[in-house]
């Protein structure tokens, strides 16, 4: 028969097909003949030796007939990875009902270093020597995630296991050797992106393509997530697969961070979009993604359930602010000042203030930013032993102090206390903002902008002047005295010495435009001993009491031989 002869007989399974007998007898118990086997002979089909042509025959049985016992083998194949189909050429005629797929194992090589046997797949179940196969796609990504095998024909080897087929009489095939591929079509498709998943409680951002992607291939900065107008664009993350059809990025802390503090974008399922251009990724035929645009609603939205952290504080006393800095994004608008409390130890304090307020100007981020009020900073520089040196700054935060940006109610901060990270001690030196003078009292008021140190008052540092001029007439004192607490006032009690002193010049401290001062840098210090800052070099009185208390005579001497009488007052006289 011609070679395709036997494969077209066998094709047909009510052809020529055996049929067994069985006998009751001891010599010829069972017997194989063909009950559908018939032949057909024209007319001049043969010749005899003379040359006489054949008696037409029509329909003859066949008289001996001998099955088919030869099992079947595997020839050749071919790939096309595109279309995800193999072409298996056997020996002959195989029955299509009989393939089985988990019999197929692929190699890349002779010798092989990978491998990988098939779980499922297709056929058209038809009965030919020439198998098309399709892959699962789940094989087919299994394939495509082990790099350097079947990307070439180069690496692209078959072996077929025993019993991967029949043929039409039942006889199995045997494992054959490995066999080269011998036409190779590679992937021509670009991996397209199918879905996307993202969790705020883990920080993970999901892709789900539908092929196998070679996650080395990532760039990150082409994917946009979206929220109407809002929009971010990644900067970094790491892919925490390498071949799959999943590509799982870890964000990077700044972008999950600069992403939570967005008040619109990823807050819920229906402000979570992506764009993706085009190249984000690559198949592991180097093909790149195709483009998401303009955008892919989320399939799976896991919200921000873990409260916030403070990792640090930083306090400067010289511009009065505290920097708290959390682990994550929190909502500025949320922060509740009379939570914040500053300690002087982390447990059993004995020295604390809370805040009565002050001012938050920071965006929505991982640093708050809080500037004292001017009663506070004055408040915590008054209590002893408060945040005057980095071992004596804590801060202790009540729950819910602040909240992170999770909608519609953000997660609170729990309580804690921790040691200040960068501690800024003031060096601001204080000024003078006014001074009043009590020529009835014999006082002079000094208000300053921030808390001095009472006991570190000299009065021998004061001049007063009668105009804002050196060569006017002046007066330094030479003592005085002051009953005044710390803080941002202080009251001098002038010396009698001074006060009767100052009296002698008439044009001195006798009204508001003869009231003048200059002070010394060393008239006074803050509670950090920095010095009085005095500018400009003169300052004029705002309030000024003049004198009304009548002299009183104290007491008096009478000298009989000069007939002189001498008189004492409380203050000096004019005479």
């Amino acid at each position: 028969l011609a070679i395709n002869d036997p494969n077209a007989i066998k094709k047909n399974p009510n052809l020529a097909t055996p049929t067994v007998f069985t006998y009751q007898t001891t010599t010829t118990p069972t017997e194989i003949k063909s009950l559908n086997c018939f032949l057909t002979l024209a007319t001049a089909a043969v010749r005899d030796t003379a040359g006489n042509a054949n008696q037409p025959v029509s329909g003859q049985a066949v008289y001996t007939y001998t099955k088919d016992v030869i099992a079947p083998t595997l020839l050749s194949f071919t790939v096309n990875i595109d279309q995800m189909k193999l072409s298996l050429s056997f020996s002959e005629t195989i029955k299509g009902s009989s393939f089985t797929s988990t019999a197929l194992q692929l190699l890349n090589a002779v010798s092989p270093t990978l491998s990988y046997t098939l779980t499922s797949g297709t056929t058209s179940q038809a009965d030919t020597d020439v198998v098309a196969f399709s892959f699962s796609v789940a094989n087919m990504n299994s394939i495509k995630a082990m790099n350097g095998l079947f990307t070439s024909a180069s690496n692209a080897y078959l072996v077929s296991l025993a019993a991967l087929v029949t043929d039409m009489y039942g006889n199995a095939n045997t494992q054959s050797v490995p066999l080269q591929a011998s036409q190779f079509i590679g992937d021509m498709t670009r991996p397209n992106l199918v879905q996307f998943d993202l969790s705020l409680h883990t920080g993970v951002l999901s892709l789900t393509f539908d092929e196998t992607v070679n996650a080395t291939s990532l760039t990150t900065s082409n994917i946009m997530l979206l929220s109407g107008n809002t929009s971010y664009t990644l900067t970094g993350g790491e892919a925490a697969h390498i071949y799959s059809t999943f590509v799982h990025i870890n964000l990077s802390i700044t972008d999950l961070n600069v992403i939570k503090a967005h008040y619109t974008l990823a807050k819920s399922a229906s402000t979570t979009a992506i764009s993706v251009l085009s190249d984000v990724v690559r198949d592991m035929s180097m093909l790149p993604s195709i483009p998401v645009l303009p955008a892919m609603n989320v399939t799976t939205f896991v919200p921000d359930d873990i409260p916030p952290v403070l990792v640090s504080f930083d306090l400067d006393m010289t511009i009065g602010q505290i920097a708290l800095t959390f682990d994550e994004s929190v909502d500025p608008l949320t922060l509740v000042f009379q939570r914040i409390h500053l300690q002087n130890a982390a447990s059993s304090p004995t020295a604390q203030y809370t805040l009565t307020g002050g001012t938050c100007d920071s965006p929505a981020g991982t640093v708050i930013t809080v500037v004292f009020s001017f009663v506070d900073l004055n408040a915590i520089k008054l209590t002893s032993h408060l945040a005057v040196t980095q071992g004596t700054s804590f801060v202790a935060l009540s729950l819910a102090t602040i909240r992170d940006m999770q909608s519609p109610l953000g997660n609170p901060v729990n309580p804690t206390v921790i040691a200040v990270s960068t501690f800024t001690s003031s060096f601001s030196r204080p000024r003078l903002s006014v001074f009043m003078v009590d020529m009835n009292a014999s006082t002079i008021t000094f208000n300053f902008d921030g808390v001095v140190n009472t006991s570190s008052l000299d009065p021998t540092q004061i001049t007063l002047y009668a105009a804002p001029s050196f060569s006017s007439t002046s007066y330094r004192l030479t003592g005085g005295a002051t009953t005044s607490p710390n803080g941002l006032q202080l009251v001098l009690q002038l010396s009698a010495y001074d006060f009767n002193t100052i009296q002698e010049h008439p044009d001195l401290y006798t009204s508001l435009n003869s009231s003048w001062i200059h002070m010394d840098s060393e008239t006074v210090y803050d509670m950090n001993t920095n010095a009085l800052n005095f500018t400009p070099q003169f300052r004029q009185a705002t309030v000024f009491v003049r004198d009304s208390t009548r002299p009183t005579l104290q007491w008096f001497n009478l000298d009989m031989s000069t007939g002189i009488i001498t008189l004492f007052f409380s203050k000096t006289m004019n005479l």
